[in-house]
Order: C-alpha cells, then structure tokens, then sequence
C-alpha cells in the first residue's frame, strides 16, 4: 500500500480546516521542483510555501520530503 500525502490532497482538506503532515514521494504530481531537484549536503534544509502548505526537504543519511500545513519547518539542531 501506499499512503503518501500530496499537494492537491493537503490544500483540499486545508480547504476543510484539517491540518496534514506527512511524507512525499519525489516524482509526485505538483511538487514544486526547485526543493526536490534540489541536491543538499549532510544536514541541510530546503523548503517552499504556497497557501500555507510547506513543502520540505532535510538530508542526515538521505532526503527526507515532507509536506505539513500547520506551522513553519525549521530544522532544530
């Protein structure tokens, strides 16, 4: 099975004043493409915002894409 979150999903239930935080494949649909092609070195963070949906990419080992529309990401070190 598959339960990654997207963009088009997460503005919809935002619509409906549900708040998501989930993971993302790299390849989905309207992912914006300056954080996913965007190469990071260790511990480094990228991300973007539209409608108050945050689109994130943080490397340790290898990326980790996330998607959440609650607060700002940051990384705490």
């Amino acid at each position: 099975m598959n339960y990654y979150n997207s963009v088009t999903l997460s503005n919809t239930l935002l619509e409906l004043k549900t708040h998501t935080f989930g993971t993302l494949r790299k390849n989905r649909k309207g992912n914006p493409k300056v954080v996913t092609d965007n190469k990071l070195k260790k511990e480094q963070h990228v991300w973007r915002c539209k409608n108050n949906v945050y689109i994130s990419k943080w490397k340790v080992k290898r990326d980790v894409l996330y998607i959440k529309t609650k607060v700002l990401p940051k990384l705490i070190q």
